[in-house]
């Protein structure tokens, strides 16, 4: 928790008052990179709907990325929104993850995610009333993605969706979350037929606690626990 907290970043490795958190976060990223250093380079007029943009993706990682839900929600058009989230991609603030396709083309037709950069913005930018507890789900997602750094997922028309897909070494991997103590067979429906379609032998789901492997007709599937998956290369 203390790591989600504060993303490993070395001056808050051994500070444990959440209020110190959120405001180290809040001073050295929403007003100095979001209201100071991004204006200033590219010339935005608008840091306040700058930061409100920000603190949505943050309280919402993994949202599907609308430019036109997002204008509609800000008031703004549709270009406004997309070059907005632009600079807060090319600053490091979020990440943008495409929907996997064999296809490279059709990879950037598809709807898109964004999540932030690091866990620790998200929690700098939770409201007190929120309880992080009904929130670990998202950020276990967030955690994962800063481990694999990768730039997909996988999402079918039907919104049947795996989290993440990692491409390395000609390898495609899938990669679900399932942050939970109670895994059942529904959970692997999904990342089982994304298996069979791109014939790859492999699959991930990262629990709570569950670590086994189950054999499929496509392959086999590993159950990692969360912090295990964290810990190893």
């Amino acid at each position: 928790m203390n790591y989600i907290k504060t993303s490993g970043f070395p001056e808050l490795v051994n500070e444990l008052d959440d209020n110190f958190i959120k405001e180290y976060f809040r001073q050295t990223i929403t007003d100095r990179i979001v209201f100071q250093d991004i204006p200033q380079t590219a010339g935005i007029n608008e840091p306040e709907l700058l930061k409100e943009i920000y603190l949505s993706i943050c309280a919402n990682p993994g949202q599907i990325l609308r430019y036109d839900s997002l204008g509609s929600d800000f008031k703004r058009d549709r270009r406004t929104i997309q070059k907005y989230i632009y600079y807060l991609e090319y600053s490091f603030l979020t990440k943008i993850l495409f929907n996997y396709s064999s296809n490279p083309l059709t990879r950037y037709k598809k709807n898109r995610k964004i999540y932030p950069s690091y866990t620790a913005f998200s929690f700098a930018a939770l409201r007190e009333e929120i309880d992080m507890k009904n929130f670990i789900g998202k950020i276990a997602e967030n955690l994962i993605l800063q481990k694999l750094n990768t730039n997909f997922f996988y999402r079918t028309d039907r919104g049947k969706e795996i989290n993440f897909i990692a491409t390395k070494n000609n390898k495609v991997t899938p990669y679900e979350v399932k942050y939970r103590k109670n895994i059942d067979k529904s959970d692997i429906s999904t990342i089982n037929s994304f298996m069979k379609e791109f014939k790859t032998s492999v699959g991930v789901i990262v629990s709570e606690n569950t670590e086994e492997v189950q054999l499929t007709e496509n392959g086999q599937i590993k159950f990692v626990p969360l912090i295990k998956f964290l810990m190893e290369e």
